[in-house]
């Protein structure tokens, strides 16, 4: 998979699902964690513009979901 910073560039913002990396700021070590949802557009941090998102931390990386080789 070939990740991509959220600071370079945005997911497409057509629902397509993709598979995001975001860094949890509640734990000393700031354990990554993963997330599988859709974006549709719009400021990163509304909630409005996700749909299956679960982790609510500042987006690192996204990435498409491929299938297995």
């Amino acid at each position: 998979m070939n990740w991509i910073k959220f600071s370079e560039q945005l997911p497409p913002d057509n629902g397509t699902t993709i598979i995001i990396a975001v860094k949890n700021k509640n734990k000393d070590d700031g354990i990554i964690l993963y997330d599988i949802c859709e974006y549709y557009g719009g400021d990163i941090d509304d909630c409005r513009n996700w749909e299956g998102r679960t982790t609510w931390e500042d987006p690192l990386y996204w990435c498409h979901i491929e299938e297995p080789k």
